[in-house]
């Protein structure tokens, strides 16, 4: 199996110039935990998770700064808290290396790459349910309210 049969196509990128708070907002509407950050041209410059996100506002030394300025979150880059070079894997790639590479590394997304450019996005619950199916079991979507 590849990784082009699982990932999801054309994912929601962001770009290094755009605020924190407005890659946030993206997440929660698009219910997603990792955008990739483009260029004007759309090629990968990095990577923003929930993690990188939640390190920001809760490290201690941004922790001071925010109670002295609250607005700073508000003006804070994508590419000032985004993770880069970034681990990538390509459409063709086996899915279990791709899967491999996730577990080895500790991280919960690899960006799709196409020469340069970000066509799709794999993510672990992309592949737990790959290997549900492949067990024979078929997932049910969890409810959005949870």
């Amino acid at each position: 199996m590849r990784v082009e049969d699982r990932m999801t196509k054309d994912p929601v990128t962001v770009r290094a110039d755009q605020t924190v708070k407005a890659a946030a907002e993206l997440m929660r509407t698009h219910s997603i935990r990792h955008l990739p950050v483009v260029d004007t041209q759309d090629n990968l410059v990095g990577l923003l998770t929930d993690r990188d996100i939640r390190q920001v506002r809760f490290a201690p030394a941004m922790r001071t700064r925010l109670a002295e300025e609250p607005s700073l979150l508000d003006q804070l880059r994508v590419g000032e808290v985004m993770s880069s070079p970034v681990v990538t894997t390509a459409p063709l790639d086996d899915l279990a290396d791709a899967a491999t590479t996730m577990y080895e590394r500790k991280i919960g997304a690899l960006p799709v790459v196409l020469q340069g450019r970000v066509v799709g996005i794999i993510s672990e619950v992309d592949i737990l349910k790959a290997f549900a199916e492949m067990t024979g079991r078929e997932p049910q979507a969890a409810p959005d309210d949870w």
